[in-house]
């Protein structure tokens, strides 16, 4: 279990004061624990103070049954978590829960389960866990199978975290929450019984944590399907009839060759922010939504309509849709390959991708290609995805002595404490840049986070902190659009070590040619790969030719 020190030291105090008997202190925490696990391994529940929902049958069905709801209610009472007050009957959907704002973000103890009735009750929800597995295909119990072979490098990995998260952030929190329960062998695998897709260890591993994972002495590699999700689309579509042909011929063109984001981005938006714009359009409530959604919608009027059509009456089930035609082609892909290995070679997936080690990476490549001619008569561009450690938000760079204007995109902004400015006692925030900046903003009120639009590129000027909070804290400032027009835009600072991200080509036309020219030099002087430039070739090549118009 894993509950936050402060929690536990209040339950402590209860169990002195006699108001929590002791018999009953390990089902307190597993409460606490579920929602904390939820609330930082499922991605649902990413966005900043989100609700945990929480099934009251399901949790009586592990702590004592008669006393579910009074545990519930006390923890409610103390002020430890609080309750959204919000069922869906519809959505099937069960009362949020969260940590109050008091317990949030504190260090988390990891502990044994000590009472007799909850181990053997987790014992037996695991036990039902396994046996649903072997109710789906043979391709997820592959999977959940070679969960168990995963090992974690626990020192690297933590050492990652600590230089590159702030102690007491969700992201810091979900890493290491993560990578102690694979170092302690807690692996568990969920299949979604709606949509067809595995959740376990793995899937719900961040990124930049997946290169400290091994499997026999054996790093970890990826092959996943590009644009995966607007593929299943096209390919439901067509097979339903009544898409314009011109249409779907240039749909499965764009899909097929990987070009497809790139020629639905004529805003050049910054690459993140396009995904979420369009998946947003996709499966959000409202398909007229966003430049997006407008552009889509003229270039492909007939799937527009579509799109509508599959979600009337309730917008959720066509999500839904595409992520079980997705999983249906990728566990076909992992019992194709099992049945090549003879079983003795290691599969896991995550979602529209298939990971094993590198020496098998070919044969799994190789199986997800056959598995989609066999379904659907295509071949999908397939790409390699090698583990790597860099992020985008990385706090390693150099920082300037002087104020510098840039144009950044916020990823990321939260409260870490109070610090005390010309203006009073101020609310000190924790903002991250997709450039690969972080630094600190001084606001007055939590409503100060408006000025941090997230993904929206702006412009802000930054300088150093005194060293009393650090000599390498950034300090910055929104600026204005009066006087954004003012100031000289300047390139992202470029540090000295590590992985180059440059800015996104937003702007004027001067931004654009400082990105590209900037990016150019980097190249030349070995800093990145041509690979690694943001925004994509594709992308710099429409936007060279567009210059070269003007």
């Amino acid at each position: 279990m894993y509950v936050p020190v402060a929690v536990d030291d209040l339950l402590q105090e209860k169990v002195q004061s006699g108001e929590l008997p002791l018999k009953y202190l390990d089902q307190y925490r597993f409460i606490i624990s579920h929602i904390v696990f939820e609330r930082m391994t499922d991605k649902r529940y990413e966005e900043e103070g989100s609700y945990v929902r929480m099934n009251m049958d399901t949790l009586r069905r592990h702590i004592s049954q008669d006393y579910a709801y009074r545990f519930r209610d006390a923890l409610i009472a103390w002020k430890i978590i609080e309750c959204n007050g919000v069922y869906s009957k519809r959505e099937h959907t069960s009362f949020g829960y969260r940590l109050t704002e008091a317990y949030r973000g504190g260090r988390l103890v990891a502990m044994n389960v000590g009472d007799p009735v909850l181990q053997r009750n987790i014992g037996r929800m695991r036990r039902e866990q396994e046996e649903r597995i072997q109710q789906y295909p043979p391709g997820y119990a592959a999977v959940a199978k070679w969960l168990s072979a995963l090992t974690i490098d626990k020192v690297k990995a933590e050492s990652h975290i600590a230089e590159h998260f702030h102690e007491g952030s969700d992201k810091h929190g979900a890493r290491m929450l993560a990578v102690d329960g694979i170092a302690h062998k807690q692996f568990w695998c969920i299949v979604d019984g709606k949509a067809g897709r595995a959740h376990h260890n793995v899937s719900n591993l961040a990124g930049d944590l997946r290169p400290f994972l091994t499997i026999h002495g054996k790093p970890l590699e990826q092959i996943d399907i590009a644009n995966s999700q607007p593929l299943f689309m096209h390919l439901l579509f067509a097979r339903q009839g009544g898409l314009d042909p011109s249409e779907q011929a240039r749909m499965e063109s764009a899909l097929l060759s990987g070009q497809f984001y790139g020629m639905l981005n004529a805003e050049q938006m910054e690459v993140e922010a396009f995904k979420e714009n369009f998946y947003q359009f996709l499966f959000g409530d409202n398909i007229k939504r966003g430049p997006v959604a407008k552009r889509f919608t003229k270039e492909f009027p007939s799937y527009a309509l579509q799109i509508q059509r599959a979600k009337e009456g309730d917008y959720t089930k066509f999500a839904i849709l595409l992520q079980a035609e997705e999983a249906k082609v990728v566990y076909e892909a992992v019992q194709r390959f099992v049945e090549k290995t003879h079983d003795n070679a290691p599969i896991l997936s995550i979602h529209d991708s298939l990971v094993t080690t590198p020496d098998l990476i070919n044969m799994a490549r190789d199986a997800l290609a056959e598995t989609f001619m066999a379904l659907h008569g295509v071949t999908p561009l397939l790409r390699l995805k090698k583990a790597s450690t860099d992020i985008k938000h990385s706090s390693t760079h150099k920082k300037t002595k002087n104020m510098e204007t840039s144009i950044l995109t916020c990823i990321s902004i939260e409260s870490i404490g109070f610090a005390n400015g010309k203006a009073g006692k101020l609310i000190r925030f924790l903002v991250k840049f997709n450039e690969g900046l972080e630094g600190e903003y001084w606001g007055k009120s939590e409503d100060s986070k408006k000025n941090f639009p997230l993904n929206v590129p702006r412009k802000y000027d930054y300088e150093p902190l005194t060293k009393s909070f650090g000599p390498d804290t950034l300090k910055f400032y929104p600026l204005s659009k009066e006087k954004a027009q003012e100031r000289t835009v300047t390139s992202t600072p470029v540090p000295k070590e590590g992985r180059v991200v440059t800015a996104p080509i937003v702007g004027s036309k001067a931004d654009a040619v400082a990105a590209v020219v900037g990016s150019v030099r980097l190249v030349a002087a070995g800093k990145i790969e041509l690979a690694e430039i943001e925004p994509t070739a594709v992308n710099l090549k429409n936007l060279i030719t567009k210059l070269s118009e003007q």
